[in-house]
């Protein structure tokens, strides 16, 4: 008799307005499919109930701006009661409703362990509780762990970790592996293994052809407010438009077409709208925005530059997986690890006044080829990890 396909759970973000999340949900939930998990049993569960990818609610860059101006503890306050009432009312049901007939549940990939005001130690304990509940076995796999939590943040993963026992627990970098390690591991039953980013798996499911690039470096915006709230980097809204500005000026006076973008995070479409005329004309007539709608739309874009400039994580991660120079804009502990991870500490920096021609030379240095020279090993040691992970489920 044929041994039925394991049909497993990836609890992530996946359809969250920032398309990098969707990405790395899609490279991993096809990596499982490929390694044998059930076509149709194999899935991703978005943890905001989300079903369907959808630009987000401008609305968020004004709620974001407003908890970003209160003390940590009014924000708690602030946040806990519609945080409560959707974790009873959407939440929960929704994880409860995509656990039926699941045989595994895996958390990841993504940067789900943090705690900003709460959101993902709760929404993340709940499915680790409710999968216990159900006998079902969990694993972690590829995330990014914060440094900094709070004491409630804290003892909801612990206790949601001591139930569920995880039979697999692996992170995306060495600082994660530290913090979790160090504040998790004792209740998990297990220290943390390192792997890659699941989004580098791009490359291996998006194939494309390097010389079909055009002349063009993307300029992946983000807004400061975003910045702000997610790092203790401090920058203004003009302080940043004018980096771009002036980067654009570079850029063009080096030959390049700027493409800009973001990566689909309310927030940075409203700075974008807001700032697209000046850089249009700082970039002089070698100048175009996109708008990606989808993982795939977004992967595609990057695909097609010479180079990518950006702060947003998934863009750098696609951007290395298909061959594409990339150059870091600093701003989070993940980031600064993921370029040291692949040995491309020379091409990050933090948005100082200034630096703009510097982070311009040192793109066009690395324009030379260099960057597809590790691909194929990179996209290969991703997969393998994503294969240790299923044999553990599938045992």
């Amino acid at each position: 008799m044929t041994e039925r396909m394991p049909r497993i759970r990836l609890f992530n973000v996946k359809f969250s307005p920032n398309l990098g999340d969707g990405l790395l949900a899609e490279c991993l939930e096809m990596a499982m499919k490929e390694c044998g998990g059930d076509a149709s049993g194999t899935y991703s569960v978005d943890l905001s109930a989300r079903t369907r990818y959808a630009r987000g609610d401008a609305s968020r860059s004004t709620v974001l701006r407003v908890l970003d101006g209160l003390p940590s503890s009014l924000r708690s306050l602030a946040t806990a009661p519609p945080r409560e009432l959707l974790l009873r009312r959407k939440w929960r049901p929704h994880y409860e409703q995509h656990l039926k007939g699941a045989d595994a549940v895996v958390i990841g990939g993504g940067n789900l362990l943090t705690d900003m005001d709460l959101n993902f130690p709760v929404k993340v304990a709940s499915a680790l509780e409710m999968a216990a509940r159900q006998g079902l076995p969990s694993a972690i796999y590829g995330v990014g762990v914060a440094s900094h939590w709070s004491a409630k943040g804290t003892a909801l993963m612990q206790r949601a970790l001591e139930r569920a026992k995880p039979i697999y627990v692996s992170v995306r970098d060495e600082n994660s592996k530290r913090n979790f390690d160090s504040r998790f591991a004792a209740a998990a039953g297990r220290l943390a293994i390192v792997v890659r980013d699941p989004g580098l798996m791009i490359g291996r499911y998006l194939p494309t052809d390097p010389a079909g690039r055009r002349e063009g470096i993307g300029l992946c915006v983000t807004s400061a407010v975003a910045i702000r709230y997610h790092s203790t980097q401090v920058v203004s809204d003009e302080d940043l438009a004018t980096w771009y500005a002036n980067l654009c000026k570079g850029l063009s006076a080096e030959g390049f077409k700027v493409v800009a973008f973001t990566n689909g995070s309310p927030e940075d479409e409203v700075v974008l709208d807001q700032i697209e005329p000046v850089l249009r004309e700082a970039a002089g007539s070698g100048f175009e925005r996109r708008r990606p709608d989808t993982p795939t739309e977004l992967a595609s874009f990057i695909a097609s530059f010479s180079g990518l400039v950006a702060h947003r994580m998934h863009a750098i991660i696609a951007g290395v997986s298909l061959g594409v120079p990339v150059f870091a804009l600093l701003w989070d502990e993940k980031l600064t690890a993921f370029m040291r991870s692949i040995e491309r500490a020379d091409c990050m920096a933090f948005v100082q006044p200034g630096n703009e021609p510097e982070v311009v030379s040192k793109l066009v240095a690395s324009l030379d080829g260099s960057a597809a020279a590790a691909q194929t090993a990179l996209l290969d040691e991703t997969f393998e990890a994503a294969r240790d992970l299923f044999r553990v489920l599938a045992r």
